[in-house]
């Protein structure tokens, strides 16, 4: 009898406390569903779709590049600024032929990471020190256009080809230290939303992690304004020279010499102002976010969101994919053939209409 009162308590007791577990239970499954499923709305077709096509565009478009640049290798054999984006271009196809067919396994295997801790330290390593290396580079190659356009004395007299290679060296040395941060304890690398991609883990409030994270975004978002900065002011002296120049060529009554060299000087100008204006867009537009991102994580101003973190991570890798392009594509001889186009096709109609006043006021004249 006494057995059975007993149990009959426990079975009323665990009646009236099982309703608020449960529902704690389910609160926390929907919140963890919430925030680490978001994009399950989402087919896996359009999910696996940016690993695949981040892999084949960042591979075709660095390997173009340097096989451009290995083509031209007699022009920029003696520019610093051109071995340092094929330094560029080899750090971003590194990064993206050792990490994307990991991130494309895990998506034909269902989002189940097979690989363990190993191939997660393992894809995070390679991540830090690629994106590190890249952020590193292109802040190098803003310093030496800076260094070269507003400073060319000072750049002359201390440049030489072979720094390139020394500068490349340093920062590769620098990127793999701080890539390996999180293998010894400071920083802790985790499986990242949704599954398919390995970081250091910026939600943790463990001191290492918090100073870890810390030190990876405020040194990115320091380049990222670094490069901004140098760039537009490399931008101003560009056009502020140029403009200079073409008032001083109105005052010039000789033709051929002083034409030629000041079209090529335009050209040349210009080609440097749409590169360095694709940088300061592309770098900014693709790295600051992934930066900002950690920082609002560790600060913790506003709830978890993984989506946005996904987003932030994806814009810096597809940096490695437009970089290539921006180097190829504003070349000097196809920002000269884009030029040529829109000066004869553009500019035709308002060409021959100012051509035909001035030949009306000509012919009134001998009149």
């Amino acid at each position: 009898m006494k057995r059975l009162v007993t149990q009959e308590m426990k079975e009323y007791l665990y009646q009236i406390n099982i309703p608020n577990i449960t529902a704690s239970d389910n609160q926390q499954q929907s919140n963890e569903t919430s925030t680490t499923l978001n994009g399950s709305s989402k087919s896996p077709n359009y999910e696996i779709a940016f690993p695949i096509g981040l892999f084949i565009a960042g591979t075709i478009g660095n390997i173009l590049a340097l096989i451009v640049l290995a083509r031209a290798r007699k022009e920029h054999q003696r520019s610093i600024f051109y071995r340092l984006v094929g330094g560029l271009a080899g750090t971003d196809i590194i990064g993206i032929l050792a990490t994307s067919p990991v991130a494309i396994s895990v998506y034909f295997n269902g989002l189940n990471w097979v690989g363990g801790q190993p191939l997660c330290d393992y894809f995070s390593f390679l991540m830090i020190f690629s994106g590190s290396a890249t952020v590193f580079i292109v802040s190098a190659m803003a310093l030496e256009r800076y260094l070269a356009i507003c400073h060319p004395y000072f750049y002359n007299t201390r440049a030489y080809p072979m720094l390139a290679f020394w500068i490349l060296l340093a920062i590769w040395v620098v990127s793999f230290i701080i890539a390996t941060f999180p293998l010894f304890g400071f920083g802790h690398n985790t499986i990242q939303h949704p599954g398919n991609w390995c970081f250091f883990n910026s939600h943790s409030a463990e001191l290492s992690d918090q100073i870890f994270s810390y030190f990876y975004a405020i040194v990115g978002l320091a380049m990222v304004i670094f490069t901004v900065v140098c760039n537009i002011m490399a931008m101003a002296t560009l056009v502020h020279s140029t403009g200079t120049f073409h008032v001083q060529n109105n005052y010039l009554t000789n033709v051929s010499a002083t034409h030629i060299s000041n079209r090529k000087r335009k050209e040349q100008s210009m080609q440097m102002l749409l590169l360095l204006f694709g940088i300061v867009v592309i770098f900014a537009v693709c790295w600051a976010p992934l930066m900002i991102r950690v920082i609002i994580n560790q600060i913790r101003w506003l709830p978890v969101n993984k989506e946005a973190d996904l987003l932030g991570i994806r814009l810096a890798c597809f940096n490695q994919v437009l970089d290539p392009w921006v180097y190829i594509l504003f070349r000097k001889e196809i920002v000269l053939r884009v030029y040529d186009f829109a000066r004869k096709h553009i500019c035709t109609w308002p060409c021959r209409q100012h051509r035909d006043m001035n030949t009306t006021e000509s012919q009134i004249a001998h009149l």
